[in-house]
């Protein structure tokens, strides 16, 4: 469970270590590195020399997706009006939004969304920003999501939102999301549940929440 639940970060750090990597080898991506360094000054330095905004490395990111991940709004914003796609896709399918919420950069998320950022984009075969805040505990980023219209009971090979807070024990973001109409039911193809998750995980608090919800006995 924690493999699952830590896949999306694995795979963001191996994305970190990489271009670090890159770089320290003459590797030319020195403006995904001020990004991610949060470096305002190389950043404006490579757009006036014609940097391209959305130029990509070897993992298919663009700068706005680093940038994003580390929590540095003030290198988001300045991509952003400098023209950088939004909802730019590395090869993983993650966004800026997506590394955004989960890693709890709440200010990063809401300039994000003011920038039209797509709530439903998916990464992994349908994990969603919803799923990677929820799986977090990130309550405030949850709930501008849900602001926003984020499908609360999207799935991901039958795992939703409710079921990452859940297995992760974190009742305060389950309790948001039984606020808003989270399906407290929804079933994976073998049964597992977001009650059955809590119990598996050992998160009675959050189980005894389920149940007073409606949650279906195993």
């Amino acid at each position: 469970m924690r493999k699952l639940l830590s896949v999306g970060a694995v795979i963001v750090a191996i994305m970190i270590s990489g271009i670090v990597h890159l770089l320290r080898h003459g590797d030319p991506y020195r403006f995904h590195y001020a990004a991610l360094t949060g470096d305002l000054a190389t950043i404006d330095s490579m757009l006036a020399q014609g940097t391209p905004v959305d130029i990509r490395d070897n993992f298919g990111a663009t700068a706005l997706t680093y940038a994003a991940e580390e929590g540095h709004v003030v290198i988001v914003s300045r991509l952003l009006s400098a023209g950088a796609d939004v909802n730019a896709q590395n090869d993983q399918g993650f966004t800026a939004l997506i590394c955004a919420a989960g890693n709890g950069r709440l200010e990063v998320v809401q300039a994000l969304l003011r920038s039209n950022a797509n709530v439903h984009s998916t990464a992994l075969e349908g994990h969603t920003a919803l799923m990677a805040a929820a799986s977090a505990g990130e309550t405030g980023v949850v709930e501008k999501l849900l602001d926003a219209d984020a499908d609360i009971n999207a799935e991901q090979e039958g795992m939703t939102a409710l079921m990452y807070a859940s297995a992760a024990g974190e009742l305060e973001t389950v309790n948001l999301l039984l606020a808003h109409g989270a399906n407290v039911s929804a079933h994976m193809f073998n049964g597992y549940t977001a009650l059955r998750f809590a119990e598996l995980t050992h998160h009675p608090l959050v189980a005894q929440r389920l149940k007073e919800a409606g949650a279906p006995a195993r």
